[in-house]
């Protein structure tokens, strides 16, 4: 099956009229745009058979013509940026299966038995712009598409910028990306139209990207799962981007947070497989970003787990309510902060390395330069068990001192398990889940007190500069806070032992 490169990148609907007029597209530009109307019906089975199959099936009409494109999304450990592409003029509006060489979609689209009953399920309806682009080194077909998605009344807007590799080196491609995001800003966006139409479809409401346990095999390499996890992270922090700029619901800020902790984990886990000037340069970026993001997340924590219950308890306190209204203030203005930075060209980019990385890591073009003891290409539970004995072996060091720990010590110990669950989770598809599952849950209830405890040491501080800020009549609401988070770190103390106990009557899985 014949297969397309293609990068999207999400702009806002205000912003297509400066990308049209951006200075590369005149520069690069090989004759002049051409702009068309398409529109294009996607069909599937009242099952959603090809929806299940990663197939997208749709008939486009431009003009008078209309063309059929089928698409088949990358398998596990390929670029997340390469799709099967088969297409072919029609002479219908009605999907025509005949002629169909590619024995994967044969499988699926021409069953031995009957036949496939298709339906239209949705439509897109957009004008497109299209620049073709040439550099030294690839020749790329820019379009700009504005317009919408349609199922049913219901409706979605398309405002989107597709680069496609025509030839050349696909570095090209997220090169080329980067110089527009630097001008225009630009938000890599994984979920393609079909994906959207189809959630539209169903009437899925938007909400956060949580993570999920990715799907690994024994037969798999490390390099390989090195791409699918990456992707998988990648996956996660693009899909609550969007959500933690609206501002509106914390989660997206929180699972934001949690994809590049899990990203930088990951790469902390294949330290030894992935090249160290690579690993150093995403990591320092993602970094920042969590910089960025933390801010926000623990005012959101502040106000939900030490605000919420008092207020219910103690509403008719005016001191609290004061205190209460200024950390509201704050989150206000983090979350303001946030939403520059997650806008700004920098964020872009960073995303953009991000991807270009993987694209590359999954064409094994990083082999080269993994170090000399780098495991990439042992067996994948081999390699797994290394990483994870390593990881458990240093929580299991600082653990047994459990009583003793001092402040700085806890966060070590919260961050040791933290590498540990992320990798766990990573690996627990070639383990039987049911091993997996109990020693990750016992992880988990560790990381839990573990962060609630360090929540609470963060949330102290900004108590004390809240109640600096309200002044005279606010001290005693202020040390009524204080005090509610100095009885909950001794009851979380004395839990931190309880689950540790636990934890230690756990065989490791591996």
């Amino acid at each position: 099956m014949p297969e397309e490169m293609e990068l999207k990148l999400a702009l806002a609907p205000g912003d297509a009229g400066r990308f049209r007029r951006h200075p590369l597209l005149g520069s690069l530009k090989e004759g002049p745009a051409r702009t068309e109307h398409l529109v294009n019906t996607y069909y599937d089975t009242a099952a959603l058979r090809l929806q299940k199959s990663r197939i997208a099936l749709r008939i486009r009409q431009a003009g008078k013509q209309l063309v059929q494109t089928i698409k088949r999304d990358a398998m596990p450990g390929q670029s997340g940026f390469v799709r099967g592409e088969w297409e072919r003029p029609v002479a219908t509006d009605a999907p025509d299966l005949s002629g169909i060489d590619d024995p994967g979609l044969r499988a699926v689209l021409v069953p031995r038995r009957g036949r496939l009953v298709l339906m239209p399920v949705f439509a897109t309806d957009f004008r497109r712009t299209v620049w073709l682009l040439k550099t030294a080194d690839a020749e790329v077909e820019c379009a700009l598409d504005v317009g919408e998605i349609r199922a049913g009344k219901a409706s979605r807007t398309i405002c989107e910028v597709e680069l496609e590799l025509k030839s050349g080196n696909p570095a090209e491609l997220f090169a080329m990306a980067q110089h527009l995001n630097r001008t225009v800003p630009l938000r890599l966006e994984l979920a393609s139209k079909a994906a959207r139409g189809y959630a539209l479809a169903a009437g899925a409401k938007p909400g956060p990207k949580f993570s999920q346990a990715v799907q690994l095999h024994d037969a798999m390499t490390g390099q390989t799962a090195i791409s699918v996890i990456g992707q998988a992270c990648l996956a996660q922090m693009v899909g609550n981007i969007e959500g933690a700029q609206q501002g509106k619901d914390p989660e997206y800020v929180h699972q934001l947070r949690v994809g590049i902790r899990q990203l930088r984990g990951a790469l902390s886990a294949f330290r030894k497989e992935i090249a160290a000037e690579d690993r150093q340069a995403i990591s320092a970026e993602m970094r920042w970003l969590l910089q960025e993001v933390g801010p926000a997340r623990e005012w959101d924590v502040l106000l939900e787990e030490t605000f919420a219950p008092l207020m219910k308890r103690f509403h008719g306190r005016e001191g609290l309510k004061r205190l209460k209204t200024l950390a509201e203030e704050h989150r206000a203005a983090e979350y303001e902060r946030l939403r520059q930075s997650l806008r700004s060209p920098r964020c872009g980019e960073i995303l953009l390395q991000t991807a270009a990385w993987l694209d590359a890591w999954s064409r094994q073009e990083h082999g080269a330069e993994t170090t000399e003891e780098s495991g990439a290409r042992l067996p994948l539970k081999e390699l797994a068990a290394e990483i994870l004995q390593e990881r458990h072996r240093k929580v299991a060091k600082l653990g047994r001192r459990i009583r003793k720990l001092d402040a700085a010590e806890l966060h070590q110990l919260r961050i040791e398990i933290k590498k540990l669950r992320y990798a766990a989770r990573f690996f627990e598809t070639l383990w039987p889940k049911r091993a997996s599952s109990r020693y990750i849950a016992a992880l988990g209830n560790l990381q839990n007190v573990l962060g609630a405890m360090n929540d609470a040491a963060v949330a102290d501080g900004h108590i004390e500069q809240l109640a600096g800020e309200a002044g005279a009549g606010a001290e005693h609401d202020a040390g009524l806070l204080l005090g509610w988070i100095s009885a909950h770190l001794r009851v979380r103390r004395r839990e931190l032992r309880a689950v540790w106990e636990r934890f230690t009557k756990m065989e490791a899985f591996w």
